[in-house]
């Protein structure tokens, strides 16, 4: 097989800032733990207030004071310290996937192996998920997420005939309220890859898939096939993802938020944002925030209330508030990283990001933050078993 697999592991305590004083009422994103290159970094926020990140692959973070300090989750045992040995169930892949209900809460998955801790990260019990592919087993964790009071799980991964990997009929997704019971629809790309979904409610919601040519192969390297991805599709849902309309596409790909109004905002990868009013049927212009071109773009975006940050690796934090501008806001993210990012709201004044060079906890008390580096070399991001992405192509390659 040549799809290669391992384990990123790291030995972690726990870890602080120590605030110094300055401006109060400035709003300010402060920098705290430093990440790893050429990954895919994630956060995700609970209604409790809490954050959970996965940085460096897979190591897993906990956060209850809107990430001015974080707690590893999976410690790593070293033989005479009597640390314990925690974290999510390890599948086989080096990404792992967390998406919390809670500070206690939680969800993790990596590869085809998920678990669930209801103490904070402290112990994990195994959780059955379906498999999606023929024969079982050959899934993966596209994108695991909390949202509309659901579990929303892409697994992708591909089939097996006659020994060669097949790509997948459809693009599935599974959900389920409480982890042990789950519901699958389909989305009609084949093995399409889901780059970020999210609900308004519990019934509507939306999705960005990156929508694959494909190419079967047969060579020295073995039988399978390869895919190149440089548009997004976006499907919407007002029914609890039971079925899902075709929206629009992005001419690259595409990261997506809702306001509390109801507003679907996308952010493209050249800094474009466009708004629609009516559950995705019609989209508007509203603006263009400057990015990298063709190096590193619009990565995140998420909102809360009518308030919505955009994450653009190189060119900095964006702040729109209601139907603003979008107005910059001093942060690490100004100088380009090697990763693709992610920022997420905690309320209408808090808010985390993980990358482009540390975790990032957002404050309006006024902080200092450690300086980020000028510079970067800029090469492709491995976003996990068979995928890179380079520039604004994500591509493919999967053989047995």
């Amino acid at each position: 097989m040549q799809i290669q697999r391992g384990f990123l592991v790291a030995l972690v305590g726990a870890l602080a800032l120590t605030c110094l004083p300055a401006r109060a009422g400035t709003p300010a994103w402060v920098s705290t733990i430093p990440i790893e290159t050429g990954a895919q970094e994630r956060v995700e926020t609970s209604p409790d207030g809490a954050a959970w990140a996965v940085i460096d692959h897979s190591r897993v973070l906990r956060s209850t004071d809107s990430g001015l300090t974080w707690l590893p989750v999976n410690p790593v045992p070293v033989s005479g310290l009597g640390l314990p040995a925690s974290g999510p169930d390890l599948g086989g892949s080096s990404d792992t996937s967390v998406a919390p209900v809670s500070a206690l809460e939680a969800l993790g998955g990596n590869a085809h192996a998920f678990s669930r801790t209801l103490d904070g990260g402290s112990t994990w019990r195994h959780v059955d998920v379906p498999s999606v592919t023929t024969p079982a087993g050959y899934d993966g964790t596209d994108l695991l997420r909390r949202t509309g009071s659901r579990y929303w799980l892409a697994p992708g991964g591909f089939d097996v005939v006659n020994g060669c990997a097949t790509p997948l009929r459809s693009t599935p997704l599974l959900s389920s309220r409480d982890g042990s019971r789950w519901t699958r629809t389909d989305l009609p790309l084949r093995s399409g890859l889901v780059r970020d979904l999210r609900f308004r409610d519990a019934r509507v919601g939306a999705v960005s898939v990156y929508d694959y040519r494909i190419t079967q192969v047969n060579d020295s390297n073995g039988c399978g096939y390869q895919g190149e991805a440089s548009t997004t599709v976006v499907f919407v849902t007002q029914d609890a993802g039971r079925t899902w309309r075709r929206s629009t596409t992005c001419p690259r790909t595409c990261t997506l938020a809702w306001t509390r109004s109801g507003v679907l905002t996308l952010g493209e990868w050249d800094g474009v944002i466009r708004d629609s009013r009516d559950v995705g049927r019609t989209f508007r212009h509203t603006a263009s925030l400057p990015t990298l071109p063709q190096v590193l773009g619009l990565q995140s975006l998420d909102c809360w209330g009518e308030r919505c940050w955009a994450l653009v690796n190189g060119g900095g934090i964006w702040r729109r508030d209601g139907g603003g501008e979008w107005i910059e806001e001093a942060s690490d993210a100004d100088a380009p990283g090697i990763c693709v990012a992610g920022i997420a709201a905690i309320d209408g004044t808090h808010a985390v990001a993980a990358g482009p060079h540390a975790l990032m906890s957002r404050t309006e008390t006024g902080t200092s933050s450690p300086s980020a580096p000028t510079y970067a070399v800029v090469r492709p991001v491995r976003l996990g078993p068979g995928l890179v992405r380079d520039g604004a192509t994500v591509r493919l390659d999967v053989r047995l």
